[in-house]
């Protein structure tokens, strides 16, 4: 009778904490409207793409709702200026306190991306007007030999890569290899169609296994690292064609989805194929290897922060918000506006990976004109909490920082290139990996500029003039602009119509922007 007790209080218990998770509360969201609620088209032409304000007015807006609406994703929104489409820039769990506006929304609602047809770039290459010819290279990887095909499809899903489809888009139906698919749309298509429906790829008679896979990282000592610290990460289905892998081990494959060959670990596989998962051809699994994980010397822990899993989100360059791993932040210069009207959010992965717990310590930030930190340095007020870590966890500390936080003698630091320091305070096995740097600049707040290329942190900007192509949103080239790195969006679109535009680099790397 006892154990009966207990397994209905548990239920209890979990039915109030899911009732408490789904309880609807106020959730900061800085939105950007891309389109009026009749411009459906317009909108969509933005799905896949990152999108950037240019100095366009962002809306702080506080939704009540169960969860949060996504990041980088589109939705339609009515909060007092009537129904239109807005771009998720930014979104936390907690309210603003300086919001424009409140609104409330009862039913859990779908990015418009998600749940909307919209045309998507295909790279296709005729292989056979004929079934039999189709068969025939099944398996076969082919490469574009220039008379490739740029289509883009009006579709709810992107065909799969390197499979055989067969299609027709103005050329009579035909069978074709895919080369390329990917979430946006080419400015330069050769031809447009439509799919009312999904469409499956040509079925190859070939021996095809079930597997399930698990992520572990874009090069070999990422996906190393991410197996000998058991790091959580994404397992999918998949069928392969060809003999069964072996589990355990770490294979260099490419699942059909846009984003090229990462590391997967093997975690089991089952003789013959899953109706209801892709199917990728043997030719997409190349190399494999053993996860070697050197055991630790005994007794002590060994704090560290994880640059791959940490994130930071901020102002960099020409987007806001940049949103992205530590690892990648070292690349270029996040900016601290002088009148201290901008923040760095950070969330600092901690993770453990001595043998011993480690106790409770502190985490510290500081601005520094070197890699060092020292009394020359710039100190935050702010200072993170860290609980005990057991050995093979780890810990997400949250914080918000601003040029206020940061003094040295009661002044802020002045406009000028500093490194952002992020120290662990804690003496353990290997003290060389308790900090962590990322390029910070103290600048005047401005709009934002051009660049051609990413900004090294070591050099100042460059002067000298280079060439922008202006299109409109249907690809019809406009005009061209002599510009240097110091010119800014506005002054670029000086006399332009309001409207949606792509800008093209001189080295062919595109963006869009709206006027």
């Amino acid at each position: 009778m006892k154990t009966k007790n207990y397994f209905f209080l548990i239920f209890i218990l979990f039915l109030s904490f899911n009732s408490f998770s789904q309880t609807p509360v106020k959730r900061g969201h800085t939105l950007l409207k891309i389109s009026s609620g009749n411009d459906l088209e317009g909108a969509l032409s933005y799905c896949g793409e990152k999108i950037v304000s240019n100095g366009n007015p962002r809306r702080l807006v506080n939704i009540t709702s169960t969860k949060r609406l996504e990041i980088d994703q589109m939705y339609g929104l009515d909060f007092g200026e009537g129904f239109n489409y807005y771009y998720v820039l930014y979104a936390k769990d907690s309210r603003w306190s300086d919001e424009d506006e409140n609104i409330t929304i009862t039913t859990n609602i779908e990015p418009i991306c998600s749940t909307n047809p919209y045309r998507r770039a295909h790279l296709l290459m005729k292989i056979s007007n004929s079934l039999e010819g189709a068969k025939a290279k099944c398996g076969v990887f082919i490469s574009d030999d220039g008379s490739a095909h740029k289509v883009n499809i009006r579709s709810t899903n992107k065909l799969q890569v390197d499979r055989i489809y067969k299609l027709d888009f103005g050329e009579g139906l035909n069978y074709y290899y895919v080369l390329f698919a990917g979430d946006s749309r080419y400015s330069d298509e050769d031809s447009e169609m439509n799919l009312n429906s999904n469409i499956s790829p040509l079925f190859c008679d070939q021996a095809t296994n079930y597997h399930v896979i698990k992520y572990r990282g874009s090069t070999k000592d990422i996906a190393n690292d991410s197996k000998c610290n058991n790091k959580s990460e994404t397992s999918v289905g998949i069928n392969i064609t060809g003999s069964k892998l072996n589990v355990g081990q770490i294979y260099w494959i490419d699942r059909g989805t846009g984003i090229g060959f990462r590391y997967y670990e093997i975690i089991s596989s089952t003789t013959g194929a899953n109706a209801s998962v892709n199917t990728i051809p043997s030719t997409d699994v190349t190399t494999s290897f053993i996860a070697y994980c050197a055991p630790p010397p005994a007794g002590k822990a060994d704090l560290y922060v994880d640059e791959i899993a940490s994130n930071i989100m901020g102002e960099c360059g020409s987007t806001f918000p940049c949103n992205e791993s530590y690892k990648n932040a070292k690349t270029h210069r996040y900016s601290l506006y002088n009148d201290q009207s901008n923040y760095l959010n950070l969330a600092t992965v901690v993770g453990n990976k001595g043998d011993a717990s480690s106790g409770s310590n502190k985490v510290n930030y500081y601005l520094s004109l070197d890699n060092k930190i020292d009394a020359n340095d710039f100190t935050s007020d702010k200072i993170s909490n860290l609980g005990s870590l057991s050995p093979n966890t780890s810990t997400t500390i949250q914080e918000a920082l601003s040029l206020f936080n940061f003094r040295k003698n009661g002044s802020n630091p002045s406009a000028s290139n500093y490194n952002l320091i992020i120290e662990i305070k804690v003496d353990d096995k290997d003290n060389s990996n308790n900090t962590f740097t990322i390029p910070v600049r103290v600048t005047a707040k401005s709009n934002s500029t051009i660049s051609t290329s990413p900004q090294n942190p070591n050099t100042s900007n460059n002067t000298e003039s280079y060439k922008i192509d202006i299109y409109d949103f249907s690809g019809t080239f406009l005009k061209s602009v002599k510009i240097n790195a110091s010119m800014n969006d506005k002054e670029l679109m000086n006399g332009m119509p309001s409207g949606l535009y792509i800008l093209k680099n001189s080295d062919g790397t595109t963006r869009k922007i709206v006027n």
